[in-house]
C-alpha cells in the first residue's frame, strides 16, 4: 500500500470527509425523489432489493475478494472478526439499559435491542470506503479493491448474526409474547418496592407514560362495571318477595341446580372451547407418534438449522467461495494472472486466465451493487411514515438509541482499534484495514429492520414499522454529521 508520508490538512480532511456523503446523497435523493412521485412502487423496489441481495451484491463481493486475500493478509480476518462482533455486542448492553432507563413502547420491547445492536453495515460504509479509498492520501483502485474486501468480512458477520445466530429473534419476539400488563403497572406503582421496579425495568423495558394511563383506564372501567354488576345484584335481591329469602337451604340449593342444568341445556349447541395449541405441539402432533429422533438426528438437525440459512445465502455463499478460491493459488491463478513467482499459471487464447472472463463479467455487474442498494435506500426512507401524534413517540429512547449508536460507539470503536494497534494484532502501516474498522463504528440501525416488523406482525396486527421509522429518521439524521467527524478525525489520526 502506498503511502504519500503527508499528513493531510484541516481543509483536505474536511472535504475527503463530506465527498463520501455527496456520492450517497445523489443516488439516494434519486431513489427517494422517484417514491415520492409515484415511479417506484412497493413491488418495483422489493424486486430491486432481490436482485441487489441475490446477484449484484454477491458479484461485488465476488470481484473484491479474489484479488485482495491471499496468505500474506489473511491473518487480518481475525481482527476484523474481533472487532464486527464486539460492535454488535457492546451496542446490545448497552441497549438493555437504554430499554430499562428510556420509554419503549410495549411492541418494541425485544426489537429495541436489535436495533441497538445491528447497524447498517451494507450499502452506506461500503459506499463510504469506495470513496474514501479511491483517492489520496489513499493509493487509489489497489486500495479502493482492499476496502471492499475487508467490508465485506462485515457483511459475512451481520448475516451469520442475523439468521444462523438468530438476531432475527428479537424482532420475531415482540409479536410473540404478550407482556402482563396490570403486573407491569403494579411494578410502576411501587407495589414491589423500588428494587423490583427498576430489576423489571432491566428485564422487559420502560413503560411509556401513555400506555400505562390506558391500562389505569381499562382498570378503572372494568372496576366501575364490577360495581355496578354488584348494584344490580343487590337491586334484584332487594326486590325479590320476603318469603323467598327465608327459603330453606335445601330449596335454594336445589333451585341453583335447577338453574345450572338449563344453562347446561341452552349451551349444549355450542361447540367446546379447547386452548389453542402452541407451535411446538402442533409440530408434535404431525409427527408420527412411532419416531423418536435419535440423539444423532437432534444434532443433524441442530446443524443444519445453524448452516441452513449460510448455505442458502447468495451474498455467504458467494463470499467463502471467493475466500478459498483466493487463498488457494491453484483457484486463484484461474481468475487473476499470478505474480511471476508463481509457477502456475495457464492462459485463455488471448493470454488471459481461463477464468477471467469470468472475473471480468462479475467486476462489471458488480459494479451496480453500490448504486442500486443506495436508490432502495432512498426509496426506503421515502416511504417511511411516522406515528401521530408525535407526541407519543419515546423521543428520549430515539436520542438515547442515536446518541449511543453514533457518538459513543465510534470513540469507543476509534481507541478500540488503537488498542489493536498498539498490540500488534493490527499492522498500523495498513492504513485501509485501520480506516475500515473504525467506520463500522458509526453507523445507522439497520433498515432491514423495518422489512422484519412488517414480515412478523401477525394477519391483522399492526406492525411497529411506523415507530422503527421514526428510530431510522432521527439516526440517519445525526450520521450525516458525526459520520463527518469520525472520517476526519481518523483519517488525521492515520496518517500523522
Amino acid at each position: 500500500m502506498a503511502d504519500t508520508g503527508a499528513i493531510p490538512s484541516v481543509r483536505t480532511l474536511v472535504w475527503l470527509a463530506v465527498k463520501p456523503l455527496i456520492r450517497i446523497f445523489f443516488p439516494a435523493s434519486v431513489g427517494f425523489g422517484m417514491q415520492k412521485a409515484g415511479m417506484l412502487p412497493a413491488d418495483a423496489t422489493r424486486a430491486s432489493a432481490i436482485i441487489l441481495i441475490n446477484f449484484l451484491l454477491p458479484c461485488l463481493l465476488f470481484s473484491k475478494i479474489v484479488p485482495s486475500f491471499n496468505g500474506d493478509n489473511v491473518s487480518v480476518i481475525g481482527p476484523i472478526l474481533l472487532t464486527a462482533f464486539f460492535y454488535q455486542l457492546f451496542p446490545g448492553v448497552l441497549g438493555l439499559f437504554g430499554r430499562a432507563l428510556t420509554p419503549s413502547p410495549r411492541q418494541f420491547r425485544h426489537g429495541i435491542i436489535s436495533a441497538y445492536a445491528f447497524g447498517n453495515w451494507g450499502d452506506l460504509p461500503t459506499a463510504v470506503v469506495l470513496s474514501v479509498t479511491s483517492t489520496s492520501p489513499f493509493s487509489g483502485g489497489h486500495d479502493e479493491t482492499l476496502g471492499i474486501a475487508y467490508c465485506s468480512v462485515f457483511i459475512l458477520v451481520v448475516y451469520l448474526s442475523t439468521f444462523p445466530l438468530q438476531g432475527i429473534r428479537l424482532i420475531q419476539m415482540d409479536y410473540e409474547r404478550e407482556l402482563d400488563t396490570a403486573r407491569e403497572l403494579r411494578y410502576e406503582d411501587g407495589e414491589f418496592g423500588t428494587a423490583a421496579k427498576y430489576w423489571n425495568r432491566l428485564r422487559h423495558g420502560c413503560p411509556m407514560k401513555h400506555e400505562l394511563e390506558e391500562e389505569r383506564q381499562r382498570q378503572r372501567k372494568r372496576n366501575d362495571d364490577l360495581v355496578e354488576e354488584k348494584e344490580e345484584e343487590g337491586a334484584a335481591e332487594a326486590a325479590s318477595a320476603p318469603g323467598d329469602a327465608e327459603a330453606p337451604a335445601v330449596t335454594r340449593a336445589t333451585e341453583d341446580q335447577d338453574e345450572i342444568t338449563a344453562l347446561d341445556a341452552q349451551t349444549a349447541d355450542f361447540p367446546a372451547i379447547e386452548p389453542i395449541p402452541s407451535r411446538l405441539s402442533a409440530r408434535s402432533q404431525t409427527r408420527p407418534p412411532s419416531v423418536h429422533p435419535t440423539i444423532a438426528m437432534r444434532v443433524a438437525q441442530s446443524i443444519w438449522t445453524f448452516l441452513r440459512p449460510v448455505i442458502t445465502s447468495p451474498p455467504t455463499m458467494t463470499l467463502l467461495c471467493a475466500l478459498v478460491i483466493a487463498l488457494i493459488p491453484v483457484l486463484r491463478a484461474l481468475f487473476i494472472a499470478p505474480d511471476g513467482t508463481e509457477s502456475f499459471h495457464p492462459t485463455a487464447p488471448d493470454g488471459d486466465p481461463p477464468l477471467a472472463v469470468l472475473y471480468d463479467a462479475a467486476s462489471f455487474v458488480g459494479a451496480a451493487s453500490i448504486p442500486t442498494g443506495l436508490i432502495i435506500l432512498g426509496a426506503s426512507i421515502g416511504k417511511i411514515s411516522l406515528p401521530k401524534p408525535l407526541s407519543r413517540l419515546p423521543i428520549s429512547g430515539i436520542l438515547a438509541m442515536a446518541f449511543t449508536r453514533l457518538v459513543i460507539l465510534p470513540i469507543v470503536g476509534f481507541f478500540f482499534v488503537r488498542q489493536l494497534v498498539k498490540s500488534g494484532m493490527i499492522d498500523g502501516d495498513n492504513h485501509v484495514l485501520r480506516f475500515v474498522m473504525v467506520l463500522y463504528s458509526c453507523v445507522p440501525t439497520a433498515t432491514n429492520q423495518v422489512t422484519f416488523s412488517i414480515l412478523f406482525a401477525p394477519k391483522g396486527r399492526e406492525s411497529n414499522a411506523d415507530l422503527v421509522s421514526a428510530y431510522l429518521l432521527v439516526e440517519y439524521a445525526i450520521w450525516a454529521i458525526s459520520s463527518v467527524i469520525l472520517t476526519a478525525f481518523s483519517l488525521n489520526a492515520i496518517f500523522s
